[in-house]
């Protein structure tokens, strides 16, 4: 097989440069800010077509139908430190026709971040904190009478972009191969076009060099640059949806 040797420098630039470029980005996203959220809720008792006429809910001598349970973690999944001055919109979690039964019961990592949350005016959570360092946030336990919170929270910081944390990709089959797929195309298609009529390639060239050893040395190397891919994804992966271990009892 003869394989041209600019074709084999591409290759080693190509993939030296997609490596370099993965880790700058890794380094850069990691000292980032990074404020995320996600929840649960549960029904924690109610009233059904197979209740008695007798069985009532009161709370605070209002009847009620349900209580439901929402729990909400709020934290910093980045390297860089979130002061309460670079929460520029403050950040606040919906309900739609829920009564919120009674100001929500804090759980915060450590005491020092101050967290804070309060029952607001328009039926929502409003949160506040100190600062928050890598991982430090709280689980807040609200109790409400519907099934209807709403995942879209407001919210907005200086450095960051506020993020439920289903947002992430996740690692399923079709998000895996998705996801590599997306980073090796435009690789192998940048090699192919360089494999058969990259630069210096003359037309006496093309007479000289076989087409078919051109082709089948760009598949080889493509072959490498997928499964490379393949291991950046893997990367990449491991390091996204994982809950601070702190939090992960009140999400089991």
């Amino acid at each position: 097989m003869n394989i041209g040797i600019e074709w084999i420098i591409a290759v080693i630039l190509g993939l030296s440069g997609t490596i370099i470029v993965a880790i700058v980005q890794s380094v850069k996203s990691n000292k980032s800010q990074k404020p995320v959220w996600t929840y649960k809720t549960t029904h924690v008792i109610g009233r059904n077509s197979k209740s008695p006429p007798e069985l009532k809910l009161i709370f605070k001598n209002n009847p009620i139908e349900n209580v439901y349970e929402t729990k909400i973690l709020f934290f910093n999944d980045g390297k860089a430190p979130i002061d309460k001055k670079d929460m520029v919109i403050p950040v606040r979690f919906h309900f739609k026709e829920s009564k919120i039964l009674g100001p929500p019961k804090v759980i915060e990592n450590r005491e020092p971040i101050g967290f804070i949350a309060q029952v607001k005016d328009d039926n929502s959570i409003g949160i506040s904190f100190k600062f928050l360092s890598r991982n430090d946030g709280a689980v807040l336990e609200v109790l409400h009478t519907e099934d209807d919170f709403s995942d879209k929270a407001d919210g907005d910081f200086k450095n960051a972009k506020l993020l439920i944390i289903k947002d992430f990709p996740q690692l399923s089959p079709s998000s895996f191969w998705l996801y590599t797929i997306k980073i090796a195309t435009p690789m192998i298609i940048s090699g192919f076009f360089f494999a058969m009529g990259g630069p210096g390639l003359t037309s006496a060239d093309i007479t000289r060099v076989s087409m078919i050893s051109r082709f089948l040395s760009w598949l080889v190397a493509s072959v490498f640059l997928f499964w490379g891919s393949a291991l950046w994804t893997i990367y990449r992966f491991s390091k996204l949806r994982r809950l601070p271990q702190w939090s992960r009892k009140y999400f089991e």
